[in-house]
């Protein structure tokens, strides 16, 4: 009798057990509407959180503080939803620099941020602020995210340099970047994060919301003062650290040429780029600085950004279609143009485009790739950071592709006369006709 009293409950519980996994066994053979039914609302259900922005933002935060907290190997590489996996070009030693323990700077805590907003970034061109000084430790800063590879940096680092530029704040830039950007380009002269004069207490923002959060501080500061047109007091209050990868294209392009005269590859980098166009033109006899013809360069965007755009974008990949209808752009305006073509994938790029006066090059680094790209007359990019940042470096009119696909909005708000959609679909139609090259 002990014994049976000690174990009733036991038996009891396994009972129950056993009584629900033989209801929930038979429920799809009995009830298979419903559970159709059920399985029809869960698909809506994605759909409906697929499709709204605040959840989504939140899923996006967890996923970036999860990110954050993940060991240093991990965070160098793709550690945002903004951030593509630049080209295997990015691969190169030449953009791979060692991070000591010391360099790196622990995660910020995670608070709510700001909803990625889609509109145009706005600008006061007639508007001056004074700069902050920079040795001002007690005046707060913004810190840049050096997440990525060389595409996603320099992006980073222009995008962080017209907050200075535009508004006046101090800003930072962690030892890594500034390691990693000083081994191939001059003047990297944004300072470095130190503890001194850089206190670790920060907030966490999108890029996106750090702007509005300096135009808008701006606005108000411009209705306080007599002289419209400067502002003198400091429009930040406490120190910001920017987690995403930022790359807005719009306003990059608004403020191309300061951006070339701040990132400029070194000697050796520039020389080696030069050689290996000098190399692929010469059956034309012909030599970067001994030419009759523009030169265009194309990249071409292939291997791993097939799935990225697939996922983010609901994106097929580039074919044949955009590059020949660029190509003929650029014929149109230009007298007997050569087209020079870096890619991750060769092959293809020569089975489907090589012709009389489109020349596939051999691949180099990264770095060398990118200076070649921006040593161009003029551009054809695909998608991606590495492919835009190239052309951005570089001189004369861009061309981007466009199709029916309105979930890729990253161009979106580029209004600039160099820069121009070429159609990617047979059945989508762009009229190009009023563009003239200048």
């Amino acid at each position: 009798m002990k014994v049976f009293q000690l174990t009733r409950p036991f038996i009891i519980l396994s009972g129950s057990v056993f009584i629900l996994i033989m209801f929930y066994a038979s429920y799809p053979m009995s009830h298979p509407q419903i559970l159709q039914q059920q399985i029809d609302d869960t698909k809506k259900d994605d759909r409906l959180h697929e499709d709204n922005p605040k959840l989504k933002n939140i899923l996006d935060t967890i996923k970036r503080y999860l990110q954050e907290q993940a060991p240093i190997s991990k965070i160098l590489q793709d550690n945002s939803s903004e951030a593509d996996p630049d080209d295997v070009h990015d691969l190169s030693p030449d953009d791979i620099f060692d991070l000591s323990p010391a360099d790196w700077r622990p995660p910020p805590s995670m608070i709510p941020v700001t909803t990625n907003t889609e509109e145009c970034l706005p600008q006061m061109k007639d508007l001056r602020v004074q700069p902050v000084n920079e040795q001002d430790c007690d005046q707060p800063y913004v810190l840049m995210n050096h997440g990525g590879r060389l595409g996603n940096k320099l992006c980073q680092y222009a995008s962080l340099y017209l907050l200075r530029h535009l508004y006046g704040v101090r800003v930072a830039i962690t030892k890594y970047m500034q390691s990693n950007l000083r081994g191939v380009m001059k003047d990297i002269s944004l300072p470095a994060h130190e503890a001194g004069c850089f206190p670790s207490n920060t907030t966490n923002l999108r890029y996106d919301a750090m702007y509005m959060k300096l135009y808008t501080a701006a606005k108000e500061a411009r209705l306080g003062t007599t002289n419209k047109n400067l502002i003198t007091t400091p429009l930040l209050n406490q120190s910001y650290y920017v987690f995403n990868n930022p790359g807005p294209r719009a306003l990059l392009m608004d403020h191309r040429d300061l951006l070339r005269s701040i990132l400029r590859f070194k000697d050796e980098v520039i020389s080696k780029a030069i050689g290996n166009i000098d190399k692929a033109i010469k059956p034309y006899n012909a030599t970067y600085y001994r030419r009759d013809f523009p030169i265009v360069t194309v990249h071409v965007r292939r291997s791993d950004y097939t799935g990225y755009i697939r996922g983010k974008f609901n994106l097929t990949q580039l074919d044949e279609v955009y590059f020949k209808r660029a190509f003929d752009f650029y014929k149109k305006r230009l007298n007997g143009p050569m087209f020079l073509v870096l890619s991750d994938d060769l092959a293809w790029c020569r089975m489907n485009l090589a012709t009389q006066d489109v020349v596939v090059m051999d691949g180099a680094t990264a770095t060398v790739d990118m200076a070649t790209i921006s040593l161009g007359d003029h551009h054809i990019t695909s998608y991606g950071t590495y492919s835009f940042t190239g052309a951005l470096l570089g001189h004369g009119h861009i061309t981007h592709p466009i199709g029916h696909n309105r979930r890729y909005k990253l161009v979106d708000c580029v209004r600039s006369p160099y820069f121009h959609y070429i159609s990617r679909d047979k059945t989508y139609v762009i009229d190009n006709s009023h563009v003239k090259l200048v």
